[in-house]
């Protein structure tokens, strides 16, 4: 039996360990749980993203997505009313947020969440203030990106938190007149 050259071993264990690593993610892939179940994974992360003062979290998106029904002209100290209640809610401290009342509806690669948050915020100048968004709609959609540019993995991100309405702006921190 001839000898081989030492570049023909390297690419057979490269070859191999390649098809290994190959083997590992589609195992990963198929592995990874139902659609549901990620959507709820993902609204976990934002809650604990929310928790530990991360981006990302749901109530960042929420204070983005505020919508408050006072005219954009009707400012106090310089600030619209919206501009207040996000910086209240980015500037508490954060003790709890709970995430529940959960309704997930699947349309292809787009999902819909319905749910509840509830949040215990401290502020300085307010003590502890309990805030409720009862109506919270999230839409995600599946995004496909491809380990070592072969195998399709699909993960769900958000793409649209609907406008969360506050019907009235009296007993709001900051926003009190």
């Amino acid at each position: 039996m001839p000898k081989l050259p030492v570049w023909i071993w390297a690419a057979v264990f490269a070859c191999v360990g390649l098809l290994v690593l190959v083997v590992i993610n589609v195992v990963a892939v198929m592995n990874k749980p139902d659609d549901e179940t990620q959507i709820l994974q993902a609204l976990e992360e934002m809650r604990v993203a929310s928790m530990e003062g991360r981006p990302g979290g749901v109530l960042e998106y929420i204070s983005d997505s505020i919508e408050l029904p006072v005219q954009p002209e009707d400012q106090w100290m310089g600030r619209s009313p919206k501009a207040q209640i996000a910086r209240f809610l980015r500037q508490a401290e954060i003790r709890s947020v709970e995430i529940t009342d959960t309704k997930v509806e699947l349309h292809g690669e787009l999902a819909q969440v319905t749910c509840s948050v509830r949040a215990d915020l401290s502020y300085p100048a307010f003590g502890d203030v309990p805030i409720a968004f009862d109506q919270v709609v999230i839409e995600f959609r599946r995004e496909t990106s491809r380990r070592l540019f072969v195998v399709p993995d699909s993960t769900w991100r958000v793409v649209r938190f609907q406008p969360v309405s506050l019907p009235s702006v009296d007993g709001m921190p900051l926003l009190s007149r």
